[in-house]
Parts: C-alpha cells; structure tokens; sequence
C-alpha cells in the first residue's frame, strides 16, 4: 500500500490499511498537480512524462517489495502521468478524465507491458 503524503491521500490509505491490515508507505512522487513547482506547466507533455516516470518507479520499487499486488492511493494528476507512461498519453487521459474520487484502476502487467486494457470501476458499483 503506498500513497501521496497529502492528508485525503493519506486518510483513504488508513482506512484501506486498516481493512487490509496493511501500514501504507508516503511517496512525494505520487503528490497532486499542487505538489509540483509553482510555474510549472501540468499539461506540458515532458512534465507529464517526468511525473510519470518518477511514479513509476515508485510503483516497481513497491511491487518488487510485494509481488502479489500493489495499492496505490493518488491523486488526478500522478495518476494520468503514471498512466500515460504505461498505456500512452491519450488513452491515460480519457481514463482520468472519467475517475472520480475514490474510483479504482485496475491494470495488470508484466514488466511495463500491460497484459490486458485497464479495468476502472466506479466507487459503489457492484
């Protein structure tokens, strides 16, 4: 279980560790568009790209740790750049455009090749 350091990252991460009985680690990298530098262009695409690649190795860094799963509470703007590093920049956009608070993305992959598309499911749906 890892997560932004930001307290509604960290209060859904408690609540989900204390379902699971696991303890979450904080990670800066999977920080909202607000934890970037002021000035800093969000829809720039080499932004984008930095952001994602810094979260993606936080998440290998985690899976390597934990080979059976990973859990990773974030927010709109990591999780589009982490995406976009996996699945391309306009399909990770569509997908987070469409993600609500608390709403999952589940992906399965071996190494950085998704192994099939991303499933999101909708916070409450069956």
């Amino acid at each position: 279980l890892i997560s932004s350091p930001l307290r509604r990252a960290t209060q859904t991460a408690a609540a989900i560790g204390a379902a699971l009985q696991l303890e979450a680690s904080l990670h800066p990298e999977l920080l909202a568009g607000e934890g970037q530098p002021a000035g800093v262009d969000l829809a720039d695409p080499e932004v984008i790209a930095a952001t994602g690649e810094a979260a993606l190795m936080v998440v290998r860094t985690a899976l390597l740790a934990s080979p059976g799963g990973l859990i990773a509470v974030s927010h709109r703007y990591p999780l589009r750049a982490l995406l976009s590093r996996i699945i391309g920049l306009d399909e990770a956009g569509a997908m987070v455009d469409a993600l609500g608070n608390g709403d999952t993305v589940e992906m399965e992959c071996h190494g950085e090749a998704l192994l099939e598309d991303a499933r999101l499911y909708r916070l409450g749906a069956p």
